[in-house]
């Protein structure tokens, strides 16, 4: 489910799809709390690199459920994270989509 859900969020059924967006949202509330400990100084710009790093590569169904829920989110990394997927739209995918529905 993940794995097609990352590159196309409408290839999952209802129920997946909630499972895949609960799950997506839990992960991108995860890189606001990174970044806003970034923002306030609390982390070093190495540590955050890396995690900024993987926000430049977000797949097209991370970014489906961003455009779904960016407005539960903080305005300034709001912001940030739609620069980021910006980037991301402009990078070489660095996986494959699933070539079947298993």
């Amino acid at each position: 489910m993940w794995h097609r859900g990352i590159f196309n969020l409408d290839s999952l059924d209802e129920t997946e799809q909630v499972q895949f967006i609960m799950l997506t949202t839990r992960l991108i509330r995860i890189y606001q709390e990174q970044y806003l400990q970034w923002r306030d100084g609390a982390m070093d710009d190495k540590f955050w690199g890396s995690w900024e790093a993987q926000l430049k590569e977000a797949p097209p169904g991370m970014q489906a459920v961003w455009e779904r829920r960016r407005h539960w989110f903080d305005t300034d990394f709001q912001t940030h994270i739609d620069t980021l997927f910006a980037i991301a739209n402009d990078a070489k995918p660095i996986h494959n989509p699933p070539t079947s529905q298993s």
